[in-house]
């Protein structure tokens, strides 16, 4: 569990993220962190998001941390051929030497 605005600085992504995710829907899943910042909120350095499909053209977000324990769900329509259906995972990382960072990737790619 961290604050300190661990995710707010130093954002980096995976070639796998680059290639799958387009960047408004990037830019969505940081938000969605922002958001729990902003309000104050404590976060887990590990954050996950499962990205699935509902009814006709909804792109679904399941966003989670186990400690503390928090979880939103959000949906919304998209282009058919934007949806995507995976494993997103954001992990920040206070290092000594390099600052607050965190790295968006594709599950597969842990």
């Amino acid at each position: 569990m961290r604050k300190n605005n661990l995710f707010k600085t130093n954002r980096f992504a995976t070639i796998g993220v680059i290639t799958k995710l387009n960047v408004k829907l990037q830019e969505k899943l940081w938000s969605m962190i922002d958001e729990i910042e902003d309000a104050g909120l404590e976060l887990d350095y590990f954050q996950v998001f499962k990205l699935s499909k509902s009814d006709g053209n909804v792109q679904v977000i399941e966003h989670f941390q186990e400690e503390p324990s928090y979880q939103k769900r959000v949906a919304f329509e998209v282009d058919e051929e934007e949806i995507i259906k995976d494993d997103v995972f954001i992990i920040g990382s206070n290092d000594r030497n390099l600052k607050n960072y965190s790295m968006i990737l594709m599950a597969s790619e842990y």
